[in-house]
C-alpha cells in the first residue's frame, strides 16, 4: 500500500496506541515490583514455616516468605488486649467495650513469638503475616511482664523482636490486585489490536469510518491526492484541502468532508466554576448537512486559522457567526437552506 495521508495516520496512532500502552504497563510492573514480596505472598501464600525458621527470625523485611502458618508446642496469654470503646456523643459516658485483638505468646522451643490474634483465641497453630513487632507494643508487653517479675534482659532474651499478625486482611492484596488488572490487562490488549493494525492498516477505525462515505479505499485515495495536492498544514494536526478537514486525536483521526458543511464559524463557550468565571472554550462549528452540529476544540487563534483556510479552499461555505442563521437553522432546516443558497448566490 502506497503511503499517503491516511496510512500515514493509520500509522502515527499506532505509534502513539504503542507508545502510551507500554508506558501504562511499565508503570503497572514499577508499582508492583515496589510490593513484590507483598503480592507473591497474597498470590501463593500462606508457607508453612518450621519451628527453627521460627526461632531464627530476626528482620521480617528480608524474608521472602512473609505471610505464613507457624505451629508452636505451647501457648499462652500475654496479658495484654486491643480494647475498642464506645462512647455517648453528648454525655461522653462509655456505652459499650469490647476486644478487637489479643496478644498470644506461642512457644518454639525456648523462644516466644507474639501474636495479634482474634479475642479468645488461644490455639498452638496460627496463619499470619510476619512484621516487625513496634516499638510501643513491645514496651507495653515488658512493662506487663515486669509485673510477673520478667526483667527486661529476659524478655529481650525469650521474646522474638518480630511478631505475627493473624488478623492480617487478605482480602485488601486482592483488592489492590483487582484495582491493578485492568491497568494490565485493557493494554495488553491494545497492544494486540496495535499488532493486527499493523499488518492489516485497513482493519484500523480511521479506514472503517471511511466506509460512510463510500468505498474505504477509494475515499482514502481521493483523500490522499487532494491533500498532497491542496492540503494546508495548520497548528494542532489540522489540514484544510478543497474537499476536506482534518485534525489529529491521539488515537484516530476527525475528517470532516467539506461538500457536506453549510456554515462554519467560531463558538465561544464561556467557562465557570461555582459561577466564577473560569475563562472560554474556543471551537470550530460545523453545521452539517446531516443536521448535525460538530464542534472541533481548539486554540482561538487555530481556529481563526482553520476559518480562514476553509473560506479559501471551499468559498462556498458560509462563514462566520449570524443570528439570523442560527435562528433560522433551529427554525427550518429548509429555511436555512434556501438562506445559504440566496446568500452564495448574492455573492
Amino acid at each position: 500500500m502506497q503511503e499517503g495521508f491516511i496510512l500515514s495516520q493509520v500509522r502515527r496512532c499506532n505509534r502513539n496506541l504503542l507508545l502510551v500502552n507500554l508506558t501504562i504497563i511499565f508503570v503497572v510492573a514499577f508499582i508492583v515490583s515496589l510490593s513484590y514480596r507483598y503480592f507473591y505472598n497474597i498470590l501463593f501464600g500462606p508457607f508453612a514455616m518450621d519451628a527453627v525458621s521460627v526461632t531464627a527470625l530476626n528482620d521480617p523485611d528480608t524474608l521472602k516468605h512473609k505471610l505464613v502458618t507457624v505451629k508452636g508446642i505451647d501457648v499462652g496469654h500475654s496479658g495484654l488486649q486491643y480494647l475498642e470503646t464506645t462512647y455517648d456523643e453528648e454525655t461522653n459516658e462509655v456505652i459499650r467495650t469490647r476486644v478487637i485483638s489479643d496478644y498470644i505468646y506461642l512457644q518454639f522451643f525456648h523462644k516466644l513469638l507474639v501474636v495479634k490474634a482474634p479475642p479468645g483465641e488461644e490455639k498452638l497453630s496460627y496463619t499470619g503475616w510476619l512484621q516487625k513487632m513496634p516499638e510501643d507494643l513491645k514496651a507495653e508487653l515488658m512493662s506487663a511482664a515486669a509485673e510477673e517479675d520478667v526483667s527486661a534482659e529476659d524478655f529481650n532474651q525469650i521474646v522474638l523482636p518480630v511478631m505475627l499478625d493473624a488478623q492480617y486482611n487478605r482480602a485488601e492484596g486482592y483488592a489492590a490486585l483487582l484495582l491493578l488488572a485492568p491497568f494490565f490487562f485493557i493494554p495488553a490488549w491494545n497492544l494486540a489490536k496495535y499488532g493486527l493494525r499493523t499488518a492489516d492498516p485497513t482493519v484500523h477505525p480511521i479506514y472503517k469510518k471511511l466506509g460512510a462515505f463510500g468505498n474505504p479505499e477509494s475515499v482514502a485515495k481521493d483523500i490522499d491526492e487532494d491533500i498532497a495536492g491542496n492540503g494546508v498544514q495548520l497548528p494542532q494536526g489540522v489540514v484544510v484541502s478543497h474537499g476536506w478537514f482534518a485534525k489529529e486525536k491521539l488515537f484516530g483521526l476527525t475528517l470532516v468532508p467539506l461538500h457536506n458543511v453549510h456554515w462554519v464559524y467560531k463558538h465561544i463557550t464561556r467557562q465557570t466554576i461555582e459561577y466564577i468565571p473560569a475563562g472560554k472554550a474556543y471551537s470550530l462549528a460545523f453545521h452539517l448537512n446531516n443536521r448535525q452540529v460538530l464542534h472541533i476544540y481548539m486554540k482561538q487563534k487555530n481556529v481563526d486559522a482553520a476559518i480562514e483556510a476553509i473560506q479559501a479552499k471551499a468559498p462556498g461555505i458560509i462563514s462566520g457567526y449570524s443570528d439570523d442563521l442560527a435562528a433560522l437553522w433551529n427554525a427550518s432546516y429548509a429555511d436555512f437552506v434556501a438562506a445559504i443558497e440566496k446568500q452564495n448566490n448574492a455573492g
